[in-house]
């Protein structure tokens, strides 16, 4: 009898063990995050999103691939050549005249923003070829004189501005962004703090890298960088210039 109420006794205290062990197992459960967690967790993930992206961009230099304007744009072209449709020709014209320069875009730091530098490779005879061929893309009347009817620095500034103007502040006025005198860029970029931005802000603007500039960067999977342009000429559509690494 008293082995029975001992193997009782012991039975009984294992019980009650394996109760307060699976007991304080399930007191341990994590509870699943509420949906105001879950979008925290977002949020910061996404800003970690933008500084990535913006650090990729001025870590690195670019050569443009070209310009892929609106359908919008591309209507306005193909359009009688007045009012807003030269702009949108004149535009696309650009990009295109400036591909040969085979130009390198790049990010220089100095203090909290980075400078912008277009290197054009060409020199001597062979730029001025390459600007004469520009001018002549763009104002073919003067083709038949064969020299350059407008300053050289002027040119270049304006080829320079197609692959870096993009980069540039929503509110930059025309002219403040490069140099006809030296034909050189002015342009500065800082990155824009998404910290502190809401959820639903944060989802629409990560991408929005560029402080001042309210266009979208990104990347796709060929690594190449994509930086929209926008003008609030032709509607909602959005045209984008492609730009590769420099090798």
């Amino acid at each position: 009898m008293r082995k029975l109420n001992l193997l009782s006794l012991l039975m009984a205290g294992f019980l009650a063990l394996s109760v307060f062990s699976c007991s304080s197992e399930e007191d341990e459960v994590t509870p699943p995050p509420t949906q105001e967690e879950l979008q925290e967790q977002t949020r910061i993930a996404l800003a970690a999103t933008s500084d990535s992206i913006f650090n990729a961009v001025v870590e690195s230099d670019w050569k443009l691939v070209e310009f892929v304007p609106s359908a919008e744009m591309l209507a306005a072209k193909d359009g009688d050549q007045i009012g807003p449709n030269t702009f949108a020709n004149t535009k696309i014209l650009r990009a295109t005249a400036a591909e040969p320069f085979d130009m390198t875009m790049s990010f220089n730091k100095e203090g909290d923003v980075y400078a912008i530098s277009v290197d054009i490779p060409a020199e001597g005879d062979d730029l001025y070829d390459l600007v004469l061929n520009y001018q002549n893309t763009l104002y073919p009347d003067f083709a038949d004189w064969g020299i350059l009817v407008f300053p050289q620095t002027e040119l270049v500034a304006e080829v320079k501005e197609v692959l870096a103007g993009s980069f540039a502040k929503d509110d930059v006025e025309v002219g403040d962004t490069s140099d006809p005198d030296t034909g050189e860029i002015t342009i500065d970029v800082k990155q824009y703090d998404v910290t502190n931005l809401s959820y639903e802000d944060m989802l629409l603007n990560y991408t929005k890298v560029i402080e001042g500039n309210s266009d979208r960067v990104f990347f796709i999977e060929e690594g190449q960088l994509i930086m929209e342009t926008t003008d609030n000429i032709y509607g909602t559509g959005t045209s984008h210039y492609v730009f590769k690494k420099a090798e």
